[in-house]
């Protein structure tokens, strides 16, 4: 484990913490959680670190970190405290800003760091957890059974520190254990076990456990109901959580419980156990590094040279190119609707998306704009956002980004994992699969669930004949991933989309606008994902109102 990682020791202002670092890029903080060490992220910081400086610690208390001396008030082992520790670690380690990731108490701590330290944090994680606040003040009875070690841990001492001295086995194998640790075949080597075991035996550490739990009862509580409608996460929050395990149980939309406290979060359940981390280390580290780099801050963009106009009064007299890319399961067809409300003057560009591959459909849609002189915005619907999303920066003058219940992919990420960002599509269970015979499987809508899956708010003799014409996309389109840049990082983005979209979920699509960042974003009562066709008037002013708002700059 942790081959490619060198160890430190950094001294803070209240004792020493323990970290492995490893990587290099832009610095990220992984945080543990209870009851483990910085060894739950040996998988998942290896993967990172191709791409990231990483920086794995012990939280104080836990591992080789230094343990806080109990104070009456809990606040020694408060998560402000313990934010503060690892803050001043990173900046001994050289890093004045940093993205946080924390599991469990560690992302409690991601979170307060987060309010505490703005400046600081420029993206944070938090995963398997909502705010310590949220915990208790929804606290009921499925919170007191499922979460029981909540209120047993953070009795007064000694009682639980005795309780769990007494029989360690039995805490490990009938709590721990329950919670989902070391189920996932393969994932937990024999010795990370043991080590997780030998906590246990501890008696600093299982005081320290204690007292992080009552720090959370009572210290981290008031601090979250001081910031409650007051602070928010300034910095992307990306929310994780076991889509089987308490949180969606105790919660439904976990996400609803984060969006008070954060100015941009998004996230999705990981079929997991509560220790997501380590049964599915490489799809959090997708997921994470997707997030990281869509996070980031937009750079500038430096556009080709000439030919281009020189003045102002030449540059707001050219009219941008228009380029359409139509989505799976239809055809150009679908933009007549909207070509009928799009400026007389200027031209527009229907490209004929091949859906064949994300990467080859995106070559051959750059290649067209490398043909064209001048601004250029580009119009997706459905895949045909996960196309233009790819284009590199440099291939033309492209000033601006509508999607229409279009996919803005993150880096690394697929239409299948956007899709999935929240549940609720439906699109699996109606899609008929064609094997071709030179490999590869293409797919297509069911005729007769086309209309209720893909167009519902359309007549049906229209739905109908959509049903015919459908172009099927292939299924490794639909699971291939992004590459390692998306255009709207760097290019002004407008969305529209229907709440009723049962292709891609409404949450999805607003997840992907916020991350995004996006200048509008129009959301149309009861529309299908075909919101294009059925509220053309409605999409077409969103086109307009991107075309209006980079006149000037184009």
């Amino acid at each position: 484990m942790f081959e490619r990682f060198t160890e430190r020791t950094v001294a803070t202002g209240r004792g020493t913490v323990f970290a492995r670092v490893g990587g290099s890029g832009p610095p990220i903080l992984l945080l543990h959680g209870y009851p483990q060490t910085h060894l739950m992220w040996h998988t998942t910081a290896a993967l990172l670190s191709d791409r990231y400086t990483v920086v794995v610690a012990d939280l104080p208390g836990y591992g080789a970190s230094f343990r806080p001396t109990p104070t009456p008030d809990h606040a020694a082992h408060s998560k402000r405290a313990l934010a503060l520790d690892l803050t001043e670690a990173m900046s001994a380690l050289g890093h004045d800003a940093f993205a946080v990731v924390g599991h469990d108490r560690g992302g409690r701590v991601a979170y307060r760091m987060a309010l505490d330290h703005p400046e600081r944090v420029t993206a944070a994680a938090a995963l398997d957890v909502v705010p310590t606040g949220e915990v208790w003040a929804r606290a009921d009875a499925a919170m007191a059974l499922g979460y029981w070690h909540w209120a047993f841990l953070a009795q007064p001492a000694p009682l639980p520190e005795r309780l769990i001295g007494a029989d360690p086995d039995a805490f490990f194998d009938l709590h721990v254990r329950a919670l989902g640790l070391g189920a996932a075949p393969d994932r937990y080597p024999p010795d990370l076990m043991a080590a997780y075991r030998e906590l246990l035996d501890d008696p600093g550490t299982v005081e320290a456990i204690c007292e992080d739990y009552r720090a959370g009862a009572g210290i981290d509580r008031e601090h979250d109901e001081a910031d409650r409608g007051r602070r928010y996460i300034e910095c992307p929050l990306l929310a994780l959580w076991s889509a089987r395990g308490a949180l969606p149980r105790f919660y439904g939309d976990v996400l609803d419980v984060w969006r008070p406290w954060a100015r941009r979060v998004a996230g999705r359940g990981v079929d997991a156990s509560h220790f997501l981390v380590e049964d599915q280390p490489e799809q959090v580290a997708e997921i994470v590094s997707g997030f990281l780099v869509g996070s980031a801050p937009a750079r500038r963009r430096f556009r080709r040279p000439p030919p281009r106009p020189h003045t102002l009064e030449e540059r707001t007299e050219m009219t941008p190119t228009i380029v359409l890319v139509h989505g799976a399961y239809a055809e150009s067809s679908s933009w007549d609707g909207l070509l009928d409300r799009l400026p007389s003057e200027g031209r527009v560009i229907a490209f004929a998306n091949p859906l064949r591959s994300l990467a080859s459909d995106t070559a051959l849609l750059t290649d067209l704009i490398r043909t064209l002189d001048g601004p250029v915005v580009l119009v997706g619907h459905s895949y045909g956002g996960a196309v233009l999303s790819g284009v590199p920066a440099d291939a033309g003058d492209v000033v601006a980004l509508v999607y229409i219940a279009g996919f803005a992919l993150a880096p690394g990420e697929s239409a299948g994992d956007a899709s999935a960002l929240v549940p609720g599509s439906t699109l699996g269970d109606t899609l008929v699969p064609v094997p071709l015979a030179g490999g590869g499987t293409d797919t297509y809508i069911a005729e007769d669930k086309y209309h209720a899956q893909f167009c519902a708010d359309l007549p049906a003799d229209q739905a109908a004949r959509m049903a015919i014409t459908q172009r099927p996309v292939t299924q490794e389109a639909l699971f291939e991933p992004a590459g390692q840049q998306a255009l709207w990082q760097t290019v002004p983005s407008w969305f529209v989309f229907g709440e009723l979209d049962h292709n891609i979920p409404v949450g999805a699509h607003r997840i992907m606008a916020e991350r995004a960042d996006a200048r509008r974003t129009v959301e149309i009562a009861g529309a299908s994902h075909v919101v294009g066709i059925s509220h053309a008037e409605e999409v077409a002013n969103v086109v307009l109102d991107a075309l209006d708002r980079t006149a000037v700059a184009s």
